[in-house]
């Protein structure tokens, strides 16, 4: 069986690596492009790339896989399945008609269909997710489901966190797929239910804004999801202020009867039990949110008794400044 895998970022890597450890083919990898990373700009390989090499699998970067000619080149690789994991692509009806196209789309399908899937779901409050191999067609997440895996999610998992449980679950599920190929499933599927049909579109700098108005718990499930990208940030006396990590404090409640995004002083933190000298707490839509390691442009990721022995923010308003620092 000769398999053409396409895939990009590390989801996609442990998909292809459980691939190639089982002792399948792999006549080739499509990944997107090298694209420039961190504040030097330096270009840096996908994840997918950087095994296929280490395999000596052949790899192929188009900017865009529709044109002619990447479409006779992959047409001539003579693939019998096409897997693909997080490519970030759309294939054309005319890749689509090579060979089947199978996917290990990283949710519960017809759910968070798009590009966001797993930080959505955790943003979501969502108690479990999945992978869900499916046969893909012209639309969005929109093919026939062959098989799927549930995967819990905890309230610790951050979006690189549930990731790699994702990847793993994905990995079984193309091995499953495989194995049913082999017995002469033809990986036909059944059709989505579109009535239950949820789109997670693609993120952006703006998701990760914190928005002050929100509940204590919906706040701190949308810093564990965006962990990586965007990242959470606030703002603060017009500069951005990078909020890695948070807890809830209070789940319910207004116990100073300040605007959404107040920092408590020392005086009104002390009453509420916490420690004025290593805890900050903020009040959000509902409840009390704490906020534990902070980082000011130009400066180092701090835990909040740290950053507080350097910035007096005990008393301040959060988010009034709503202009991004790019």
């Amino acid at each position: 069986m000769r398999i053409v895998f396409m895939g990009t970022p590390e989801y996609a890597e442990v998909c292809l690596r459980g691939v190639r450890e089982a002792g399948y083919e792999v006549a080739a990898v499509y990944t997107q492009p090298d694209r420039p990373k961190g504040r030097k700009g330096e270009l840096s390989a996908p994840p997918v790339k950087e095994y296929a090499l280490s395999q000596g699998i052949p790899v192929f970067q188009p900017e865009r896989i529709r044109r002619k000619a990447e479409v006779e080149r992959l047409r001539q690789l003579k693939p019998d399945l096409i897997l693909v994991a997080a490519y970030g692509q759309i294939l054309s009806k005319a890749i689509l008609s090579i060979a089947p196209c199978i996917n290990a789309h990283a949710s519960l399908l017809p759910r968070y269909r798009g590009c966001s899937p797993i930080q959505r779901a955790i943003a979501a409050g969502e108690s479990v997710t999945g992978v869900t191999v499916m046969r893909m067609d012209e639309g969005v997440d929109t093919g026939n489901m062959i098989l799927t895996r549930e995967v819990p999610v905890t309230d610790q998992d951050t979006g690189d966190s549930l990731e790699m449980k994702l990847a793993e679950a994905g990995a079984e599920a193309f091995l499953a797929a495989l194995s049913a190929w082999e017995a002469g499933d033809d990986l036909t599927g059944v059709p989505q239910d579109e009535s239950l049909a949820t789109y997670a579109p693609m993120l952006s700098r703006e998701d990760g804004r914190m928005d002050w108005s929100l509940s204590a718990k919906e706040m701190e499930r949308a810093v564990r999801a965006f962990t990586s990208w965007p990242a959470s940030f606030t703002r603060w006396k017009g500069k951005t202020l990078k909020v890695q990590e948070v807890r809830v404090f209070l789940e319910s409640g207004r116990p100073g009867g300040h605007p959404n995004g107040t920092v408590f002083t020392r005086e009104e933190a002390a009453g509420l039990g916490a420690k004025p000298d290593r805890q900050i707490l903020v009040q959000t839509g509902d409840g009390v949110l704490e906020l534990r390691a902070l980082q000011l442009p130009g400066k180092k990721m701090l835990q909040a008794d740290a950053f507080l022995r350097g910035c007096p923010l005990l008393g301040e308003r959060l988010g009034e400044d709503e202009e991004p620092e790019l």
